[in-house]
């Protein structure tokens, strides 16, 4: 009897030890994004605060979503907003006014002209603070389906995340 309570006990340890490393390895972006059918695979989140476009007094949270890690380096030497995208040429931004939940999102695509982001702020969008500083949050199209964008592009994003701290900058530009 003793040798079940044993196995049975060690069990459940093992299970609970199996959930909570599935839950830490939860990938920082998931969901997906597609113009014109072809997917951008999103792996990496990241989490800036930069001044406003138009209120410079004004800090926003900017969420970069790329398909491979940035250089750290680069990342650490990154003067201003740009600089930092410019680091990732495909890569999702989704940009949250101060501290609402008032998004903007732009999606730097190879479908796309070379150097041109699809930029809108139609759809839902949510974010809310997360432990160590993270931002988490969502954002879909507006109608849940593809887009057509341009009279020729067909735009479909659902993404989810949580991005960690990566810098505070103090430019834009």
């Amino acid at each position: 009897m003793i040798r079940i309570r044993t196995l049975l006990v060690f069990g459940l340890l093992t299970f609970c030890a199996a959930i909570a490393t599935a839950a830490e390895a939860a990938p920082p972006v998931s969901g997906e994004v597609r113009v014109n059918g072809q997917p951008l695979a999103l792996t990496h989140a990241y989490l800036l605060h930069a001044p406003d476009a138009f209120e410079e007094k004004q800090i926003n949270a900017v969420v970069l979503l790329t398909p491979e890690p940035l250089d750290a380096a680069a990342l650490r030497a990154a003067e201003s907003l740009r600089a930092v995208l410019d680091l990732a040429p495909r890569r999702v931004v989704i940009e949250f006014a101060g501290t609402t939940s008032d998004g903007s999102l732009a999606i730097c695509h190879p479908a796309f002209p070379e150097g041109f982001c699809y930029r809108t702020t139609s759809g839902e969008y949510s974010r809310e603070e997360a432990a160590g500083g993270h931002l988490a949050g969502s954002v879909q199209t507006f109608t849940g389906e593809e887009e057509t964008v341009f009279d020729k592009y067909l735009v479909f994003y659902d993404l989810r995340f949580d991005a960690a701290p990566a810098r505070d900058l103090k430019r834009r530009r």
